[in-house]
């Protein structure tokens, strides 16, 4: 197309180049940015589909896929820019299809460089449809890149890897230890010699640390887990179990000369211990004695009340030492008398790892079974035990009777047996035990005045140790087996972020077509110069307006100078012209 001054300017001769013809007088770029523009927003599309849910892994290309998704928007945003920029270029030829004023003209030319410029032009250009579709398309490519990217979201997910485990106690028989002789007490106050094995190491190791570390944890017992993420469903385990009941009521007295007063050689007990002579130390002592601590040993001939009992023990203690300078308070009104138990049950567990770090937590614990003695046979050897089999079908748990013995032997012997001897300072701080467990049962019932429930806490502490050993001792291990799981990052499409851009490349064709479009109908041939360019052809009057071109002033500063001139382009037999408007007649002025 050419433009000219007052002088008609007549088409070039000769036939025009092809690349005149599809680039120079035509939109043929234009539309080759808009295609490669579709084509790579269609490679994102299709590579986001091909590996949505996929684990990172599966991607093998040497480069990332953020590194092509950059590169991917980046020829989008420069290719669409070139039919947004284009077409604001040629819309103000088509706003000059009327009369309007020479300034509109470098509002265009801002439009061209600056998305926030269309903001202004849209404003100046109000009711006009392509210049809000520009400004539209011109923000959306702005926003491209950061919309695609993140609609590319790389979050971490928990996928299966494999199998994990951790020790159950579904049968418990211990190593056998040194074989010792021991003799006992019967009920009739006979003696007895019997030849038993003592407990083995770790056995009596889980008895210490339950009674001795405050931070026992049924988490103790490590699972094994090859991603370090493990999960279990809730498996079902042997589990030892304390309770603590009062038996004050059943303090027996006997003091010298059958009286009932405080007197130095009055002896307390309680029914039971009366009733079995195979019970150790039994007897506590009125004359300096704050506490007495003993237990069954069933290997005298005691024959303990359920099958799954493990240990009886009683504690009689005198609660407030203070009391005793009361010189009319005896031990009998003060006295109180409890009964402990450890009990063989079951426990339902829930096991978890994060990170390699183990934690078990109990759902619940099951003690209303039914126990029974039998003989199982594992690799050719027979085995006396006791067992038991839930309601809910689970299968049948067991322990030797041996491995029973193995544990009362070394808590009634060695651990639930002592005494505590007060002081004239009459401070429970003061007390002088004869052992450490009689130390530790005495500080559980006179800390804080705790008393039965102070002592309830030591004794779930060393179920607790107990049962991590059932777990962890057996000769005949069992597991729980778990799905291992790892953390894996993957594609996750966010497919919502891709609506805007597409929203570019249709608003983009859009405003490339309609651009076209009306250009055509108008007979407005493409011209997609900036406004400076245009100026270097006006009309004769409209030259002189603008004044000389070649001094030092801007030619946007010489177009605003002339803001209040309104014209309109007029075309001709092979050529086009900005010429004035007559503002009285509204007509062309003659040049």
């Amino acid at each position: 197309m050419d433009l000219g001054p007052s002088e008609k300017n007549e088409p070039t001769e000769g036939k025009a180049s092809l690349w005149d013809r599809l680039v120079t007088n035509w939109w043929g770029l234009e539309i080759a940015a808009w295609l490669l523009a579709t084509l790579s927003t269609a490679i994102i599309i299709i590579v986001f589909a091909v590996f949505d849910q996929h684990a990172l892994s599966s991607w093998h290309s040497g480069v990332t896929p953020n590194a092509l998704l950059q590169v991917l928007t980046q020829i989008v945003q420069t290719a669409t820019l070139l039919p947004v920029a284009e077409s604001i270029s040629q819309l103000k030829w088509l706003w000059y299809r009327h009369a309007n004023s020479l300034g509109d003209m470098p509002a265009y030319a801002d439009a061209i460089t600056s998305p926030f410029a269309t903001i202004l032009l849209v404003l100046r250009r109000r009711g006009a449809p392509l210049v809000y579709l520009a400004a539209i398309s011109s923000w959306l490519v702005l926003l491209f890149g950061p919309f695609a990217q993140q609609a590319l979201q790389q979050p971490l997910r928990e996928v299966y890897a494999g199998n994990g485990s951790i020790p159950n106690a579904r049968t418990y028989q211990a190593s056998s230890g040194t074989r010792i002789r021991y003799t006992g007490l019967t009920d009739s106050g006979g003696q007895n010699t019997f030849s038993i094995t003592s407990p083995p190491d770790p056995v009596r190791e889980a008895i210490t640390n339950g009674l001795f570390d405050s931070n026992v944890s049924l988490s103790a017992v490590p699972g094994t887990c090859r991603t370090g993420n493990c999960t279990w469903d809730p498996y079902m385990s042997l589990r030892v179990y304390a309770s603590i009941e009062d038996v004050t009521n059943t303090l027996m007295t006997n003091c010298p000369n059958n009286t009932r007063k405080k007197e130095r050689g009055c002896l307390y007990s309680v029914r039971e211990i009366e009733e079995h002579p195979t019970w150790l130390q039994s007897h506590m002592q009125s004359a300096n004695q704050s506490m007495w601590l003993g237990a069954s040993n069933p290997v005298g001939g005691y024959t303990f009340p359920g099958l799954n009992t493990l240990l009886q023990f009683y504690v009689i203690y005198l609660p407030d030492l203070q009391t005793l300078n009361n010189s009319a308070q005896n031990y009998t009104t003060v006295l109180r008398a409890l009964k402990g138990t450890l009990d063989l049950g079951l426990s339902t567990l829930n096991t978890s790892m994060l990170f390699g770090a183990t934690t078990t937590n109990e759902i619940s614990l099951i003690t209303d079974l039914k126990w029974r003695t039998s003989q199982a046979t594992i690799n050719g050897t027979k085995h006396d035990i006791i067992s038991t089999t839930p309601r809910d079908g689970s299968g049948e748990f067991w322990m030797g009777l041996s491995s029973r013995t193995y544990f009362n032997l070394l808590l009634s012997e060695a651990v639930f047996l002592g005494h505590g001897d007060f002081n004239q300072s009459l401070l429970p701080d003061d007390i002088a035990y004869s052992t450490d467990a009689a130390r530790l049962v005495g500080e559980s019932l006179y800390h804080n005045n705790a008393g039965r429930d102070g002592l309830q806490t030591l004794l779930d502490k060393l179920a607790i140790s107990m049962t991590n050993a059932l777990r962890t001792t057996t000769i005949y291990p069992t597991t729980a087996n778990a799905s291992a799981r790892k953390f894996e990052p993957y594609f996750d499409i966010a497919w919502g972020w891709l609506a805007l851009p597409i929203a570019t490349i249709v608003a983009t064709f859009l405003l490339l077509l309609s651009t076209i479009c009306l250009s055509a109908h108008h007979k407005i041939p493409a011209w997609k110069s900036s406004h400076l360019a245009s100026l270097l052809a006006p009309s004769k009057e409209v030259r002189e307006m603008l004044g000389d071109l070649s001094t030092n002033k801007s030619m946007a500063d010489k177009v605003e100078g002339c803001g209040g001139m309104r014209v309109k382009l007029r075309g001709g037999e092979g050529y086009w012209v900005l010429e004035k408007v007559d503002e009285r007649r509204g007509e062309l002025a003659k040049t």
